[in-house]
């Protein structure tokens, strides 16, 4: 069983990633106003604040809000200067602006910025610790989210002093999931955000590619790094899934208790879903295996930590039926996980809540994010690459990382000159 001590760490993580994400979560802060500072603030450089936002956008007449957090930072800010706005993500903890690229940009773009936290994570949950309900989550629309950000800039806009900041060009930043939305955010809601930077959004799973359809399949794309910088290491990985295939093939899941230290026995039917949740563990790493950990990402600098706070923030399966269903989870022939089969993300829907999830042409008709509106789409920088380049971590960075920063600031420089 030599080779399947590579999943010591992969099994642990493993079974975080179906621990209710609320047992990380404390209370929000009282507050009152429209927006105040919190009292035990995670971001310090200025400190966090609680905007009161609507609950459900679609029905203002109700009333009802919630403490959603935000940070505002205008210490640079000059009255036609931009706001760099960062679009919160699936995180147990805010992104605290100090931490962004953009941050280093604003002496020179005379700009604010913001950060503002995705409802139902961290500590804006609309509910407090019983935001997780079935009857609760029905407010994690899209359509909220995005009304979330756009109420936000709204209220810095009309409450800056001397109205400096009411024609201020809004550029909105976000990675990964907040990447897109970021995307959608800058398509749907131009008159609000004049352009927007999207490192790494997964728009592609929604979009046909027919030349090769496990291309942008995320599993060979981390087998792809994965034997790119870590050869060896990807050889014994490899090595273990296939042992481990081999022996639930085999129909000897008696033994997993044993091998995993797990607290029960899987079944035959959770064959792919534990071969996924395992895979998904070395798409972590990717991206918390790193030099720089620190609060940005967790609190003590390790990579269990921040893996473990990756896994913990994952969405609740009803909020994945009925929000935005992304199907990226089928680990495709050649990977070095081992083939999974195709996972019917719409028959677990319909036959654990009685949900159908929107299609792809639904949310294209809703949302307009579908490939020839992307393309016609203006002041959009798309990045991709294996680091991000919107974080910023001074002293460790590659220079190529540096360069491509510059240049997507040159960019967004060269929008601003060319509309003011």
């Amino acid at each position: 069983m030599g080779a399947l001590r590579i999943f010591t760490l992969a099994v642990a993580i493993c079974f975080l990633i179906n621990t209710p994400a609320a047992v990380l979560l404390v209370p929000l802060p009282r507050s009152i106003g429209s927006a105040t500072t919190t009292t035990a603030a995670t971001c310090s450089s200025p400190p966090e604040q609680i905007f009161h936002q609507l609950i459900d956008h679609s029905d203002a007449s109700e009333g009802s809000t919630f403490g959603q957090r935000v940070q505002v930072n205008t210490t640079f800010y000059k009255a036609g200067g931009p706001l760099f706005i960062l679009q919160g993500d699936e995180s147990t903890d805010m992104t605290c602006s100090e931490f962004m690229e953009f941050s280093q940009w604003a002496p020179e773009f005379n700009a604010a910025t913001m950060v503002i936290e995705h409802r139902y994570f961290g500590q804006s949950r609309p509910f407090g610790n019983n935001s997780y309900t079935n009857d609760n989550m029905r407010f994690l629309t899209l359509d909220n989210v995005m009304s979330d950000t756009v109420a936000v800039v709204n209220w810095w806009r009309n409450n800056l002093a001397d109205g400096a900041g009411k024609d201020a060009p809004v550029i909105v930043f976000g990675g990964s999931y907040a990447g897109s939305i970021a995307t959608i955010l800058r398509i749907n809601y131009p008159q609000t955000f004049f352009g927007a930077l999207a490192s790494a959004p997964p728009l592609r799973t929604f979009l046909p590619v027919t030349d090769d359809p496990d291309r942008f399949n995320r599993y060979n794309l981390v087998t792809q790094f994965w034997m790119d910088h870590a050869p060896e290491a990807a050889a014994k990985v490899r090595a273990g899934f296939q042992e481990l295939e081999d022996i639930l093939d085999a129909g000897s899941y008696t033994e997993i208790p044993s091998i995993f230290a797990v607290c029960t026995t899987p079944k035959e039917e959770d064959r792919d879903e534990f071969l996924r949740s395992l895979a998904a563990i070395y798409s972590l790493v990717l991206q918390a295996n790193t030099a720089y950990l620190g609060p940005l990402f967790n609190l003590t600098g390790f990579p269990f930590d921040a893996i473990a706070s990756r896994t913990l923030a994952a969405s609740s399966p009803l909020a994945a039926c009925s929000y935005m269903n992304y199907d990226y989870g089928d680990v495709a022939p050649g990977s070095m996980f081992g083939p999974t089969v195709p996972y019917d993300s719409t028959e677990y829907c319909q036959k654990t809540f009685g949900i159908t999830p929107p299609t792809k042409e639904e949310l294209f008709a809703k949302y307009h994010f579908d490939e020839a509106t992307i393309r016609q789409t203006t002041r959009v920088i798309y990045s991709q690459g294996g680091s991000d380049l919107i974080l910023s971590f001074p002293g460790n960075d590659d220079p190529s990382l540096l360069r491509m920063r510059d240049q997507e600031k040159n960019i967004i420089k060269g929008w601003l000159k060319a509309a003011s």
